[in-house]
């Protein structure tokens, strides 16, 4: 099957959909006008009296944001908006900052640092002046080039503006502002800055421009979970002409990690606090009290000696002058000036020990808060009065620590804000305030503004983003266990969290919330929830609205029963449509994807420890990912992106890899600082390794040199020459003694790592040597090789011991047994062998890809291997079987590589997808669930009753679920080789399979027992059709179709010849004739009782794919590639209608029970419902991102479900168009059915999804039988048990 590559249109998340439409649309008028036009059905919900606030929930809940992006994108509304929306409005700070004392000395050499390509640092204690020195270098360099500089301040005061992901899409809007033709919609979030950075260093930079950046106080980041936030942010390493200016403390805890960071590529680091500017200093706080002391009538002296207590730092002088300015309002005495406190910590305890009880009792809540408060709320929560003068006795005699500004328009909170005036104030506060007190401070406003829903009065957005912001981290502190649970178990609130923050940063507080938790019961909730948000991290990133339905079937997948879900979240009426019945194998489901790079990622390297991923790709990074989390903790830029161009020291602590300068450099993986260069290679390097003992690292280049370097030093030891290819890989024996290589010039070479000495030469292969390992004795040397053999050799003599012959294409890799008697190989033939290294033969070939196999792994067992192959597949077999145990789904492009974690317990595989996925050894063999599928679905059949789901698979076995158990009741096993597809009889009693072991065969569903098997002339491949009681019609790949008769006991079958494969069949109503669809581009009849060809229907230009008869039984519908679908009249065999608008080939259609409406899917990604009539396309559905591989009506007929290559199932409303409901799986679905208000399907990984509709719609028309009901109240009786 051929996988379709990662989307490429970037949706936007509903968070910020919500924004945008708060921008367009800001009136009542226009908000009802705009879902008056586009979503009548959502505007039968507004009831009289609703909030706006509401409305939009309303339309953000019941709208597709895929629907409500393409609206926004035809209206050309977004798209001017979308910059705007991401850039933060830093106009405050730059005013705070607006005046400048001295510093010209400084400011100049800044400027002149700024012209060079590279880092500039400036660090220096909290209120040294760093902020305002940037603010006028930015005011400096816009002057200087009539354009904006893109800049950032990091403000943890100051909501959002130091959470990491903010920093980056401020960044990036304000460059693409700038160069809009280099924006890419498509990129990464955490890569959209760094791929800005690279386009145009390669581009408009490249012919002597020059970007410059700005970012202020990045030690007030947000760790958001993470070890270093800075890595999250900051480029690994700039491109030319990219100059990156920032600020930063140096007792920040990752300043070293920092300045080692910058300094490849470093202009210039100017320590604030270093002797060199202390003068500067002390001229800036001369400077600022000459000019504010006067407007005060401050003696000049006396500023002078004030200036000597300041010490050099402006903040204390800022504060300094506020205190005489206020002791003058007040007509009190000036103190001596030599006796002000030296430093501006003595002066705050001084002005703390003044503070009344209440003044300090305000503060400590604005501490406890996280962020500015609005002074009303402030007031509220220290009861003040209306009408009193409390609030200005507050805001004077707390002055100095604050900083008072209007409040974020977004909020609509009326009146002023109050925050502390900088970081270092509030810590201080916080000490001083003490445990207790903070405490009490914390439980306060989690009280007031941790509830949800929050109260809606005048400050309801403030209490919204705040509650979103702080509720579950501020419960879980303050030891409100009860109350941390029910904001984390209210799906609303979760939804809301994720559109405006991320599912990631919901996840961190889940997961700071468990590990704060005394209780265990409820740290295990916490841990649950967030374990599940992170599998489906990469779904919400793009619909965080699918939440409710998401994060219910991922936890019904780890084993917790319905009920268990219902007790802990809280779903709200229409919340929650289907809800996955029974649990999935969850053999394909990772445990993690790893998204950041933005090209294929060719390795990934678990640290010995198993705690951390290094993974390799050819975007030219190395990044480093946290196993357990999948969050990301650092990257680097400049590698080559190669297999083995990078290791990892023993201990874990160090990575060493090859860069784009032909060098090696060695980082320390805690702090990210460059240990040290290893230099002498001209040509790019293509493997490096490590040796055993950690001492020695061996790297190999393109002029096929070998070099040996002492870890410690980084001296070179040993030049290798002899390779007349550069080396493709290489292996050092277990002793440490020997290094083998292997080469493109079809040898490989043992050497001496004590002399350097070419030791011995294997020469034999005829091809380029692909790979090679070494048996654990160290004795044999297997060798794998492009020329389609493996070669054993002795390790010790060089003697070729045997050749091992069986492939039919290049041998790509190769594996052996812990005890050395057994090797698996890996082949573009699609195969791999298992051999015999005894005695030189091959004992069994494993099938199953369906594309050349890139590589193997033997498990730590040593009892099975793990493939890797170019059709997206990693699979697990038993080597003494050859069985396959699992497959695992999940890619969408070639898996290129996969390693084992250190405990065997995981594994990693690496794709051209641009992710890597961490999935589940440990678990139990495929089927301990649902005693499921080890491969693909291939077709799915729902028994009459509604009691029985029949599924059909690449795993060759046709398997009989009990729908209200969900378990398999039988597996019916025969077939040699893949089902195709299967079917049952009308009257629900005999089941029908199709297989590629070219054989029909028909089954007892009760028993399992074969009643009847019939041998084809070829591989079945198409799809069944049936007719009534009468005949069932099966294509196949010969071109032939063979009929079977009814009933069972009695075989009756005619050959049609047909010059062109069928795609498909249908079989009249009357089961008189059969209609076929092939690749020959020809519809035919075929009278079904002389096999003769009644009438041929020609006007396809391409080939049929799907043909569907009409309830009427005289007409016919058939899908072709040639882009049409096409109405038949089967009395005169002319066509009757054609529906033209699907621009590729339509794959899938349907007709509605009342056979007036027409279903069709496409490769176009888009299906659309027809009139029969009139021929005329009434709707046109839009949301896939991948080809529709199926559809189907439900029952009423009012909706459509349709499946696709995308991962997931959509469940349409056929009035409005509208998407009800987005169902997101792990692997690429194949298959759906549906009948009454079950929806079945299948998907590539063998899962079978049982879905329920929760919330079904009968209509007294609908409403079923006596029998029927009886039926459906014992169903949701053991559902509701259940």
């Amino acid at each position: 099957m051929s996988l379709v590559d990662p989307p490429t249109e970037a949706i936007p998340s509903r968070a910020e959909l919500r924004r945008l439409l708060d921008v367009l649309l800001p009136g009542d008028n226009d908000l009802n006008g705009f879902v008056y036009d586009y979503f009548p059905s959502v505007l039968q919900r507004f009831q009289p009296g609703l909030s706006r606030n509401a409305k939009l929930d309303l339309l953000l809940t019941y709208a597709e944001v895929a629907d409500l992006h393409r609206l926004l994108r035809e209206r050309g509304l977004h798209q001017r908006k979308r910059r705007a929306s991401e850039i933060p409005d830093f106009g405050s700070e730059r005013a705070r900052h607006a005046e400048l004392f001295g510093r010209d000395d400084l400011l100049s050499t800044l400027l002149a640092a700024c012209q060079q390509d590279g880092w500039v640092v400036v660090s220096g204690a909290a209120g040294v002046g760093k902020t305002a020195l940037l603010v006028h270098l930015l005011n400096r360099l816009e002057q200087q080039h009539s354009v904006p500089v893109p800049h950032h301040f990091l403000r943890r005061t100051v909501a959002d503006s130091a959470r990491p992901g903010v920093v980056l899409r401020s960044l990036a809007a304000q460059i693409e502002s700038r160069y809009p033709r280099q924006a890419d919609p498509d990129a990464p979030p955490e890569l959209r800055l760094l791929e800005l950075l690279v386009r145009l260093s390669q581009g408009p930079l490249s012919k002597g421009g020059r970007l410059i950046l700005i970012v202020d106080g990045l030690d007030e980041a947000e760790a958001e979970g993470m070890s270093n936030p800075l890595a999250r942010f900051l480029p690994s390493e700039l491109p030319p002409s990219v100059t990156l200016v920032c600020s930063v403390r140096p007792r920040y805890s990752h300043f070293g990690w920092l300045t080692d960071h910058a300094s490849r590529h470093l202009v210039g680091h100017f320590d604030l606090d270093a002797a060199p500017w202390n003068a500067s200093n002390f001229e800036a706080v001369m400077r600022y009290f000459g000019e504010h002391g006067s407007r005060i009538g401050l003696d000049p002296d006396y500023a002078t000696r004030a200036a000597v207590s300041v010490d050099g730092n402006l903040l204390y002088a800022v504060k300094l002058r506020e205190h005489i300015e206020g002791l003058r309002a007040q007509g009190l005495p000036l103190p001596r000036a030599e006796h002000f406190p030296s430093g501006i910590r003595q002066f705050l305890a001084r002005l703390w020990e003044g503070l009344p009880q209440d003044v300090r009792a305000g503060l400590a809540l604005l501490c406890a808060a996280r962020q500015s408060l609005p002074l009303s709320l402030l007031g509220e929560l220290l009861g003040w009065q209306a009408g009193s003068d409390t609030e200005a006795t507050f805001l004077r005699l707390a002055r100095p620590l604050l900083y008072v500004e209007p409040a974020p328009a977004s909020t609509s909170v009326p009146g002023d804000c109050v925050r502390y005036d900088h970081l270092a104030l509030r810590d201080w506060v916080d000490e001083q305030s003490g445990p207790t007190s903070m405490h009490q401070s914390r439980r306060q406003v989690a009280a007031a503004l941790c509830a949800w829903p929050p109260l809606e009065d005048s400050l309801y957005g403030f209490r919204r983003l705040y509650a979103l912001r702080h509720s579950v981290t501020q419960h879980t502190e303050t030891g409100s266990v009860a109350q941390a649970e029910q904001v984390a178990g209210n799906v609303e609130y979760l939804i809301a969290k994720c559109q405006e923050f991320g599912s990631a940063a919901l996840a961190e507080d889940l997961e700071h919330a468990a590990a704060g938790c005394l209780q265990r019961e409820p740290a295990r909730t916490f841990a649950a929830l967030a374990q599940a948000l992170r599998v489906g991290a990469h779904w919400l990133r793009q619909d965080p609205g699918a939440l409710p339905g998401l994060l219910y079937n991922l936890l019904r997948c780890a084993n917790w029963s319905s009920a268990a879900i219902e007790r802990v979240l809280h779903y709200p009426p229409g919340r929650l449509r289907f809800r996955l019945r029974f649990p999935l194998q969850r053999r394909d489901a990772s445990v993690h994807t790893f998204a950041g790079h933005w090209d294929s990622v060719v390795a990934a390297v678990p640290t010995p420890d198993g705690k951390r991923l290094v993974s390799v790709s050819l975007d030219r990074t190395l990044r480093l990912w946290d196993l357990n989390s999948g969050a990301p903790l650092m990257h680097f830029y400049g590698c080559v992106g190669s297999v083995g161009a990078f290791s990892v020291t023993s201990d874990g602590q160090s990575l060493i890899y090859a860069t784009e300068d032909h060098s090696l450099v060695m980082y320390d993986l805690s702090s990210g600082t460059l240990i040290r260069r290893f230099r002498g290679h001209t040509t790019k390097i293509g493997t490096c390794l490590l040796t055993p003992d950690g001492q020695l690292v061996i790297s190999a280049a393109s002029d096929s040199s070998i070099r040996v370097w002492r870890v410690q030093t980084g001296e070179q030891l040993l030049l290798l020459t002899g390779h007349q290819s550069p080396p493709s890989s290489g292996a050092v024996s277990k002793d440490g003694r020997y290094l083998v290589t292997g080469s493109w010039d079809h040898t490989l070479r043992v050497w001496d790592l004590k002399t350097g000495r070419n030791v011995r030469t294997l020469t034999g292969h005829t091809g380029a040597v692909s790979g090679f390992c070494l048996t654990s004795d160290g004795k044999y040397v297997v060798s794998a090789s492009w020329d389609h053999s493996l070669r054993l050799w002795d390790a010790t003599s060089g003697v070729k011991v045997h050749v091992l012959v069986g492939h039919t294409a290049p041998v790509n890799g190769c594996t052996v047994t812990p005890d050395g008697r057994l090797a698996v190989s890996a082949s573009d033939d699609s195969t791999l062998k298992v051999w015999d290294l005894h005695g030189g033969r091959e004992l069994r070939t494993l099938y199953g890809h369906s594309a050349a196999v890139k590589g193997c792994v033997m498990a730590p067992d040593g009892k099975s291997v793990i493939s890797v192959s170019e059709d997206a597949t990693l699979r697990q077999w038993d080597i003494a079987t050859g069985s396959l145990l699992r497959t695992f789904a999940g890619h969408i492009a070639t898996a290129s590589s996969c390693a084992v974690a250190p405990d065997g317990r995981q594994l990693i595989s690496a794709s051209e997808d641009r992710t890597l996925k961490l999935w589940d050894l440990s678990a139990e063999p495929d089927g301990n669930r649902q005693g499921g599928h080890t491969d693909a679905i291939t077709g799915l059949w729902l028994s009459p009753d509604g009691f029985q789901l029949v599924s059909a698979s690449e795993d060759r076995s046709v398997k009989v679920w009990d729908l209200l158990g969900g378990t398999v009741t039988s597996t019916i096993v025969g077939h040699d080789d893949a089902v195709t597809a299967c079917t049952g009889t009308p009257d629900g009693k005999a089941l029908i399979s199709v297989s590629a072991d070219r054989s029909v065969a028909v089954w007892d569903l009760q028993s399992g027992k074969e009643k009847l098997r019939f041998a084809t002339t070829a591989s079945a491949s198409g799809e069944h059709a049936q007719s009534g009681s009468m005949a069932l019609a099966f294509p196949s790949d010969d071109h032939m179709i063979e009929l079977w008769g009814m009933p069972m006991d009695a075989q009756r079958t005619a050959e049609l010849s047909l010059r062109g494969r069928v795609r498909g069949c249908a079989v009249t109503s009357d089961g008189k004739y059969l209609v076929t669809g092939s690749s020959d581009k020809m519809v035919r009849l075929w009278d079904l009782r002389t096999g003769a060809e009644v009438q041929r229907f020609v006007g396809h230009t391409g080939a049929v794919n799907a043909c569907v008869m009409l309830p009427d039984g005289q007409r016919l519908v058939t899908a072709a590639a040639d882009k049409t679908l096409v109405l038949w009249d089967l009395r005169t065999g002319t066509d009757v209608t054609r529906f033209f608008g699907h621009t590729q080939s339509v794959n899938a259609c349907a007709v509605s029970t009342d056979g007036r409406r027409l279903l069709s899917g496409g490769h176009d990604k888009s299906l659309r419902l027809w009139d029969l009539q009139s021929g005329a396309e009434v709707l046109r559905l839009s949301g896939h991102i991948a080809p529709v591989t199926g559809c189907a009506f439900t029952s009423d007929g009012k909706r459509a479900v349709s499946s696709s290559l995308d991962y997931t199932l959509k469940l349409w409303e056929l009035h409005s168009g509208m998407c009800l409901e987005t169902i997101y799986g792990s692997a690429p679905f194949l298959a759906v059915v549906t009948q009454g208000d079950w929806l079945c399907a299948g998907d590539q990984a063998g899962n079978v999804w049982m879905l329920r509709d929760m919330t079904p719609q009968l209509t007294q028309t609908d409403q079923p039988s006596s029998r029927q009901s009886l039926v459906e109240s014992i169903r949701k009786l053991l559902s509701f048990q259940r």
